[in-house]
């Protein structure tokens, strides 16, 4: 991304294709492409919205405002890709967005306050949701929390919370493993990653490498 647009890179060597459309004079955040790849979907904050793209041009199809959503910022797509949930890092909250009609249909507000008995203490004061990523089984989103130090299990049907996961310091969900069994989540405000077993007992700490 250069000066509020995308460009493409190539793999080896880095070089830099033609800048596309997308974000013009703005801040793109983050890129995702739609099931099978027929659009990017591109996080744009400010001012707030969702832009669809050429994926390879990444020329501005369309665009979503989103009211109340501030700092768009990672999302996932449900098991049948019919939408995505995206987080709101200076909001404290999640919004829902449909695939097909492009447009908003569920909020979930954050606790800005940790619900977890043993997360770390934060000085942030509110919820910051950082990457969110769907379970193998497709029944549950996982949302890392920087700001409450938690780790949040939502159920995917609902679009409900149900669970949390302390966490030591400033989680930032990234990528399950290979096999789909151990997610990943490095601490911003700690040295290593911790790799646990994907989570159902809410209760449980993380293995925290020595």
């Amino acid at each position: 991304m250069t000066s509020g647009r995308l460009r493409p890179e190539t793999e080896k060597g880095g070089s830099r294709g033609r800048r596309g459309g997308a974000s013009s004079g703005r801040g793109p955040c983050t890129l995702d492409y739609a099931p099978g790849g027929k659009a990017a979907i591109v996080m744009v904050g400010p001012p707030n919205s969702i832009e669809c793209a050429g994926p390879n041009s990444f020329r501005k199809l369309s665009e979503l405002q989103l009211p109340g959503c501030s700092g768009p910022n990672h999302a996932d797509f449900s098991a049948n890709g019919r939408y995505f949930v995206l987080t709101c890092e200076f909001s404290g909250e999640l919004v829902k967005v449909s695939t097909l009609g492009r447009k908003v249909i569920g909020h979930l507000k954050l606790d800005p306050r940790a619900t977890a008995t043993h997360a770390a203490p934060s000085n942030l004061g509110m919820s910051m949701p950082q990457d969110i990523r769907l379970s193998p089984d497709g029944k549950t989103f996982y949302v890392a929390d920087m700001g409450t130090n938690e780790l949040r299990l939502l159920d995917a049907a609902t679009f409900r919370q149900r669970r949390v996961i302390w966490f030591p310091s400033h989680p930032h969900w990234r990528y399950p493993s290979r096999a789909g069994q151990h997610p990943y989540i490095p601490h911003r405000g700690a040295v290593v990653g911790t790799p646990p077993a994907f989570p159902t007992n809410p209760t449980r700490p993380p293995s925290t490498p020595p």
